[in-house]
């Protein structure tokens, strides 16, 4: 049932951020990654930027490739101090070096 309202809701999702996000609540991380790495390519200066570099982090976590997430943690801490989305990623980084 889940599946299925996730997979209309994608069908309806706009841009690669969007879909992103969807198929991050599905579970499917690559393919997650593929649509935040196109928001990344297609929007470098987009209001977004930060969120799906730190969504690219998650994603590679929850795959335990924890080397590739720390390197997008690091960007959004390094890009975008004193924000939500560094916040975020420092938490998510101590878990990582846990």
């Amino acid at each position: 049932m889940l599946q299925q309202f996730c997979m209309k809701r994608l069908e309806k999702a706009k841009g690669p951020f969007g879909r992103g996000e969807i198929l991050f609540a599905m579970g499917e991380y690559e393919k997650a990654i593929s649509n935040y790495n196109d928001y990344r390519k297609n929007f470098p200066r987009g209001r977004k930027y930060a969120q799906a570099t730190l969504k690219m982090g998650l994603c590679f976590q929850r795959l335990k490739m924890g080397q590739d997430a720390k390197a997008f943690y690091k960007e959004v801490i390094q890009r975008y101090p004193n924000t939500r989305a560094s916040q975020a990623a420092k938490s998510n980084l101590q878990k990582i070096r846990l």
